[in-house]
């Protein structure tokens, strides 16, 4: 296999990532790296939007969770069943969002 320097997998995610920030581009992606595919044997994510520049989207971690059986997901205007389980989840979090 061959591995991609971390600084060059940097510069391109950097350049990606800005360009969230134009307003030519209307775009949401996230770009990942695993350490098996970088020299330095590190995982790089990155994240750009369309968002305002100024908006912040904070990425939240949320933990491996089990529910019991019949637990409901309140989404405000109607209710959905809970899955059984979930795992680990890395996501972006709009700044005004309470969850």
């Amino acid at each position: 296999m061959r591995y991609l320097h971390t600084r060059t997998v940097l510069t391109i995610l950097v350049y990606l990532v800005g360009l969230g920030g134009s307003a030519d581009v209307i775009a949401c992606d996230t770009w990942v790296a695993l350490a098996n595919a970088t020299a330095a044997r590190l995982t790089i994510l990155a994240k750009n939007s369309d968002r305002p520049s100024f908006d912040a989207q904070p990425l939240m971690f949320y933990p491996r969770r089990s529910w019991p059986a019949g637990a409901m997901i309140d989404l405000g205007r109607i209710k959905i069943p809970q899955v059984k389980r979930i795992f680990n989840t890395l996501r972006g979090k709009a700044a005004a969002s309470p969850s």
